[in-house]
């Protein structure tokens, strides 16, 4: 007899949701998932694959999840008997399409009839020791398919001296169980090319989660936060901000309003390659403005162990005039037209540097400088324009398997004219050519919303 908690409209079919029995409680974050596929959208019995999970954690793309299931409009239940302590938890769920979760037959998150593909939604409830069912079902419609569910107990976060718990993971997507879990003053760090000092953190491909609880009084707040790569913040479990994508630097800046009292704030942050930092700010009533504005400094922050500052954008026939040294951040006056070269300030001394060995920050309004370009230098504007880090493979799909088209020389320009969903391979016209590079091997400014998927 299934324990029935929430109903599903759809396509005016009115399908009953309930909870299946399990009798072997287990630890929080340790569970026996029962799963049950159906190969139709609307969890409609009988269920067509039956099997368990330790955790639920997948990425399907655009396969199918088990054999006997269809890569689209297929759905699913997942439900543990799970043991929790006491205390208020908070639960994230990624999901692709649309899913709704349930806690001891109560409904909690519930985007079926309104899917929001890819976001990340979160939830806080408070639960008493003991075990509690969880249920979680899911719905795929077409396209990229991927389900995650993670929860962590806010009581037990410290909430005195402004220290952050940091939960450390060996990859970026937050996946499994952190790595290392240590205290920190704040989430700002800058690591430049290297990673984090924590035993089995590698230099790229990993990710960070910054939670404290604070008591704060009533008034506005407001959020800066720069980052390269993604970076989301969440305060009393609403995202503020939710760039989780690859990035050189960009600032993102949030304002609100807080009741006051008890308030728990997340920053979760992902890095991919390359140049690693964030830099968060968290101001509130006194020193809130008004209405938030960007940052308007721009900073370059060295990555290479040495770099040359040379007399024009160019490393062909050019004059050093300096040299400046890994960690080390210097104003920026200016930048050429493609945005692949940026014009520093070295104490007094006026330069160029290489884009591919600094870590720009604030420097979305950076002007274009110098009456006209180098020759050779490319002129599209330096919006959605890449440049290459490395000689870069041009592929016919997003992929790197088949033939390479030809290879992109480091520095040289290209224009994006799309994009995969996840944002990790670009679309690109290079010299008349059209096909896929990989964005981890590229530098510029992609705005998302001017790229079409493809």
């Amino acid at each position: 007899m299934q324990r029935v908690f929430f109903g599903l409209p759809l396509l005016a079919l009115v399908l009953v949701f309930g909870f299946g029995s399990l009798h072997h409680p287990v630890q929080a974050q340790t569970a026996t998932w029962n799963a049950s596929f159906f190969n139709n959208p609307f969890l409609a019995d009988p269920p067509s694959v039956q099997t368990t999970y330790s955790e639920i954690n997948f990425d399907w793309g655009t396969g199918r999840p088990v054999t006997g299931i269809p890569a689209d409009n297929f759905s699913a239940r997942f439900t543990a008997d799970i043991f929790f302590t006491a205390g208020n938890y908070r639960f994230t769920i990624i999901a692709d399409d649309a899913f709704q979760l349930g806690i001891d037959q109560r409904s909690l998150i519930y985007t079926f009839d309104d899917p929001t593909p890819g976001a990340t939604r979160t939830v806080d409830v408070q639960l008493t020791e003991g075990s509690h069912t969880v249920q979680l079902d899911y719905r795929e419609v077409t396209g990229n398919a991927f389900l995650k569910l993670s929860w962590i107990n806010l009581s037990t976060v410290p909430s005195t001296g402004g220290s952050w718990l940091a939960q450390y993971y060996n990859n970026p997507n937050l996946q499994g169980s952190p790595v290392a879990t240590v205290n920190e003053s704040d989430p700002s760090r800058n690591w430049g090319l290297g990673g984090p000092a924590i035993s089995g953190i590698p230099a790229d491909n990993f990710s960070v989660r910054w939670t404290t609880t604070r008591n704060l009084a009533p008034g506005d707040y407001f959020i800066q936060v720069n980052a390269d790569d993604g970076v989301r913040v969440f305060v009393n479990g609403i995202a503020y901000i939710n760039e989780w994508r690859l990035a050189t630097g960009q600032g993102y800046t949030a304002g609100f309003t807080l009741p006051g009292g008890p308030t728990t704030i997340v920053v979760e942050y992902f890095e991919a390659g390359f140049g690693a930092f964030i830099n968060f700010q968290f101001t509130g009533p006194t020193n809130a403005p008004t209405t938030p504005t960007a940052p308007t400094t721009a900073t370059a922050t060295v990555t290479a162990g040495t770099l040359n500052v040379r007399n024009a954008p160019s490393s062909v026939n050019t004059q050093i005039l300096t040299k400046i040294r890994r960690g080390e951040t210097y104003p920026i006056v200016g930048k050429n037209q493609a945005g692949t070269w940026w014009q520093v300030n070295v104490n007094g001394v006026l330069g160029w540097v290489s884009g591919a060995f600094i870590t720009p920050i604030n420097a979305g309004a950076v002007p274009v400088v110098g009456e006209s370009p180098l020759p050779g230098t490319p002129t599209q504007p330096a919006a959605n324009t890449v440049s290459a880090t490395f000689n870069l493979n041009l592929r016919p799909s997003a992929s790197t398997e088949g033939d390479r088209v030809l290879v992109i020389p480091r520095g040289a320009s290209m224009q994006v004219v799309g994009r995969t969903g996840d944002n990790s391979w670009y679309r690109v016209n290079y010299n008349g050519v059209s096909g896929w590079v990989s964005a981890r091997f590229v530098r510029g400014v992609v705005i998302f919303d001017q790229i079409p998927v493809q």
